[in-house]
């Protein structure tokens, strides 16, 4: 039986130590990643977003750092000995702790086997050089090989080529060109075909629609999506849209004040909407064939990471909230379906407590 998790975070605590005080950007986050899914994360801006998907590659910024839990990574062990810590868990799975590779392993597990497209990718393209010595310096500096010179360019041509037509890019014509020369629409395109290049199982997209017309954003998720579908390559979606989760995604995880919420399959997720700040994220979504008048805004701002309430993170913002929220933080609620939510609604221990 083929394990069913590309990734898993079990507990993992993120800290950001300043010069005064210590933020805690992630707040003990259990979240598992299936297999050739699409798992979109949603939430406001500074809700962990970004650093829980950098800490999957190792990647936080500075001076961000793991302070708690294990980052796992499952693959067929093809690459045990670049990766190191491998661990065989049954016939045709390796676990390998991404949070102890050295330099060296983490040079060789992204890009190969994890790839990221960051939020204003557009901008991380070299002005400098054409698109295709851009993948040529990609795969020379990953992929550490004794092809001779002609031979290797040969095979960096033809690897992006066949990417750029998988992202309806006109190879002939990009791959001589600038940055300047394309539009907003192509760089982010050109970006995704960096992610392919070197035929990773697993790409995280952060805001990849970011500045982009409408049309073009749908165009660019569907592209994604048949990527996802044919190649069968797992994605984890960073987005603010909750109205993209809903046509994309098969699974949803719901982030505020760096703690997961919710998770859920996408259908369950918009069903059920558990946890009080689901709701509100859904309710304040425009929609074309809505009322607009009957849209609601969640009240209050967003969680002060410095100074986080002494319950749960969301109480100060909660119609639902009850003394227990304010007072005491919430564990997670586990259903048999798998869907998961941190609220004290469902808690056994707070039936009967909740109109104190």
């Amino acid at each position: 039986m083929e394990y069913p998790f590309v990734f898993e975070t079990k507990n993992i605590c993120i800290d950001y130590q300043l010069k005064k005080y210590s933020l805690r950007a992630v707040n003990k986050v259990s979240l598992s990643i299936h297999k050739g899914s699409i798992t979109a994360l949603v939430g406001e801006s500074g809700s962990g977003k970004t650093t829980i998907a950098t800490a999957l590659i190792n990647c936080i910024s500075e001076p961000g750092k793991i302070v708690e839990g294990e980052v796992l990574y499952y693959h067929d062990g093809t690459y045990n000995q670049q990766f190191g810590n491998a661990k065989q868990i049954d016939d045709h799975t390796y676990v390998t702790h991404v949070e102890k590779m050295d330099t060296q392993q983490l040079n060789f597990f992204r890009w190969l086997e994890a790839s990221m497209v960051f939020q204003g990718a557009q901008s991380a393209l070299n002005p400098l050089m054409t698109i295709f010595e851009q993948f040529f310096e990609t795969m020379r500096v990953h992929q550490n090989t004794p092809m001779p010179y002609k031979k290797f360019k040969e095979k960096v041509e033809k690897r992006s080529r066949e990417v750029l037509d998988i992202v309806n890019l006109d190879s002939d014509r990009v791959l001589k060109m600038y940055a300047h020369e394309l539009s907003g629409g192509m760089k982010q395109r050109v970006m995704i075909a960096f992610a392919l290049l070197l035929q990773p199982k697993f790409i995280i997209l952060d805001e990849p629609t970011t500045a982009l017309d409408v049309i073009t954003q749908d165009y660019i998720f569907k592209i994604l999506q048949k990527i996802n579908r044919e190649q069968g390559i797992t994605m984890l979606l960073l987005t603010h849209d909750v109205g993209i989760v809903a046509k994309f995604a098969d699974y949803v995880g719901v982030m505020y004040g760096g703690q997961l919420m919710e998770f859920g399959t996408t259908m369950d997720i918009f069903k059920q909407r558990l946890h009080p700040y689901t709701d509100g994220l859904i309710s304040s979504t425009p929609s074309i064939i809505a009322d607009v008048s009957k849209l609601e805004s969640i009240p209050g701002n967003p969680v002060d990471i410095r100074n986080l309430p002494l319950g749960c993170v969301f109480a100060p913002r909660c119609h639902k909230c009850f003394h227990r929220c304010e007072i005491e933080r919430p564990h997670r609620h586990y259903f048999p379906n798998g869907h998961q939510v941190l609220c004290h609604l469902y808690s056994e221990k707070t039936k009967g407590d909740q109109h104190e």
